[in-house]
């Protein structure tokens, strides 16, 4: 069995004194505010310096550490430590001289806890490919409950044979469809195909659809495995 990791804010996101932050470079701005050992948050400043808005704006970076909860930005790749964030629909769009904060925590922060190879700039930054891609929708959320969809696709060459999907996800999924949850503990969700979405050709989705009985979701599956 192959396995690929990737690592997320997926994923948007104390204890003794906190860690003095780190500056990468203008008009990137990179701070760890705590580590505990089992656990850090960090924050992430971006600043428009040019003279123009900066409209539906990417980071990319590399990180030796984890990304589990991004906040306020979403995950568009997280591939063997390389990221790339975009903003939400509130804040795709930095008008000059303004500055978008973004905030996330993980297990570990890595031993350097700095970021490298970081660009920031508009959408035409690239996104690494690989050869799956995992997507997720929220469908509907009505407050007392949800409805989401978490799609599975082979952009690879080889056929992708019993795949599983590990993931966390800080909300109770109380129905699945078209998958099985094979195991779940705390937040961590593991995640099987059934039937004909258990093998993917190439070029080839699955989809499963998830149902949850709260509402006010705001974060993604993050810190996600997959293997096959």
């Amino acid at each position: 069995m192959k396995k690929i990791t990737n690592q997320l804010l997926s994923g948007l996101l104390l204890s003794s004194g906190l860690v003095a932050g780190i500056a990468v470079a203008e008009p990137v701005e990179f701070k760890v505010l705590a580590d505990w050992g089992s656990g850090y948050n960090a924050q992430l400043k971006l600043t428009n310096e040019t003279d123009k808005p900066m409209t539906d704006w990417r980071v990319s970076f590399d990180f030796d550490g984890d990304v589990k909860n991004l906040y306020s930005g979403r995950v568009v790749s997280a591939q063997e430590g390389h990221f790339v964030f975009e903003g939400s629909s509130w804040n795709k769009t930095i008008k000059p001289g303004q500055s978008v904060t973004l905030g996330w925590n993980g297990s570990s922060a890595g031993d350097s806890a700095k970021l490298t190879n970081v660009d920031f700039g508009g959408s035409d930054i690239t996104v690494p490919t690989g050869p799956y891609r995992i997507g997720y929708d929220l469908q509907a959320d009505w407050g007392a409950g949800y409805v989401a969809s978490i799609s599975v696709s082979n952009n690879g060459a080889e056929h992708m044979n019993g795949w599983a999907l590990s993931f966390d996800y800080p909300y109770p999924i109380s129905n699945i469809y078209n998958a099985n949850i094979v195991s779940h503990e705390g937040d961590r969700y593991t995640i099987e195909g059934v039937d004909e979405g258990a093998d993917l050709v190439p070029n080839e989705v699955s989809v499963f659809v998830i149902r949850g009985n709260v509402g006010g979701l705001t974060e993604q599956p993050s810190n996600i495995e997959f293997k096959y």
